[in-house]
């Protein structure tokens, strides 16, 4: 007959949430420190924002109010990136895709790797990203219309 599961331990999913989330300690240094597992300290933890003692909270700065818009494009889509640019809606038509181009360029200097073919059509938009583009150095890197 097998055993009923024992009742939580609050003390050592606190004491395993603090050293994690507060103080920062590693999975691992937090099973030296304690003489549990690895694998038992991310037990604990995912233990513990079942019980509640832990509780994520995400907080949107500003700028990063549709997330959840890229989520739902992402997932209908089945991309693995969707960024989505709010547009001062005072700008004119030239002003809205510089903001789009600029939000191009960043993605584009945070992705681009070496040996990566990128291919370009011609728009104000595209325009906007290659006037925002900050100098790369990517080697073996080709650009095609």
């Amino acid at each position: 007959m097998a055993r009923p599961p024992s009742p939580p331990d609050y003390r050592l999913l606190v004491k395993v949430s603090r050293l994690y989330y507060e103080q920062k300690l590693t999975q691992q240094e937090i099973a030296r420190r304690l003489h549990l597992s690895r694998p038992k300290v991310s037990r604990l933890l995912q233990q513990a924002e079942e019980e509640g003692i832990v509780q994520i909270k995400i907080v949107l700065p500003p700028g990063a109010h549709h997330t959840d818009l890229e989520a739902r494009l992402e997932q209908t889509f089945g991309l693995l990136e969707a960024v989505v640019v709010e547009v001062d809606p005072a700008l004119d038509q030239l002003g809205a895709s510089h903001q789009i181009g600029t939000a191009a360029a960043e993605y584009l200097q945070r992705t681009i790797e070496e040996g990566d073919t990128i291919g370009l059509a011609w728009g104000v938009s595209l325009n906007g990203m290659v006037s925002a583009l900050d100098p790369l150095d990517v080697r073996n890197t080709h650009v095609v219309q």
